[in-house]
C-alpha cells in the first residue's frame, strides 16, 4: 500500500506514513519504545523505537519476545463454530496411461507458529467429522516453530514448506516446518 493510504479499521482511520509492501504490519496506534507490538490481540514482539500510527512495522523497528530460553504457552479462548452443509468434490488428474490420480492425504501447513493451535483444531475436527478420515491415507500437521511475526529469519522454511506442499514431496512425517534438513528431493 502507497504512502498517505488512508486505511480503516475498526471504526479507526490510519495514513500509512511510509509504502507498506503486501503482506507487512503497520502500527494503528502510536507503539512506546519497549512497548509490545500487538496482532490478532497476542504480542509478537517488541518496539525498539517509538513507532507512529500509520508506521511501517517490521524487523528495522520491531524484535521478536521469543527466544531459546523463554516458555510461551499460546492459550487462546477458542468458540466452537456450528458446522455448515457443503458440497464436496474432489479434484483429480489424468496420468499419461488414462488412469486417475488423486493426493488421498490432507496436509495442514501453518506458516506461522502462532496459528499451530488453530491448525491442531482444524485437523482433529476433520478427523472427528471423517471417523477419523476413513477412506484417506492420512492428515498431517506440520506445525511451524517461529512466532507470528515473521520478521525475516524464517522466510526460508515458508517458502519451502510451500514449495514442497505444491510440489508434493512432504516433510519427514514428524518433522515441524522448522526442521527442513534430510527433505527428499
Amino acid at each position: 500500500m502507497a504512502e498517505g493510504t488512508e486505511v480503516s479499521v475498526d471504526n479507526q482511520t490510519v495514513t500509512l506514513r511510509q509504502d507498506v509492501a503486501r503482506g507487512h504490519k503497520f502500527a494503528l496506534t502510536d507503539i512506546a519504545k519497549g512497548a509490545n507490538v500487538i496482532k490478532y490481540g497476542l504480542p509478537i514482539g517488541y518496539a525498539l523505537a517509538d513507532i507512529a500510527a500509520g508506521e511501517h512495522v517490521h524487523a528495522h523497528n520491531t524484535r521478536t519476545n521469543l527466544s531459546d530460553l523463554d516458555q510461551y504457552r499460546y492459550q487462546p479462548d477458542f468458540q466452537d463454530l456450528p458446522a455448515q452443509a457443503a458440497d464436496r468434490e474432489v479434484q483429480i488428474y489424468r496420468r499419461a496411461n488414462g488412469d486417475v490420480g488423486v493426493r488421498n492425504e490432507l496436509w495442514i501447513l501453518p506458516t506461522v507458529g502462532c496459528v499451530n493451535g488453530i491448525a491442531r483444531q482444524i485437523q482433529n475436527r476433520f478427523l472427528k467429522e471423517t471417523n477419523n478420515a476413513e477412506g484417506t491415507d492420512g492428515v498431517f500437521l506440520f506445525s511451524h516453530t517461529y512466532g507470528c511475526s515473521q520478521l525475516g529469519d524464517d522466510h526460508i522454511n515458508t517458502r519451502t514448506m510451500l514449495f514442497q506442499a505444491k510440489h508434493g514431496a512432504p516433510p519427514e512425517r514428524g518433522r515441524s516446518a522448522g526442521d527442513w534438513s534430510g527433505l527428499r528431493k
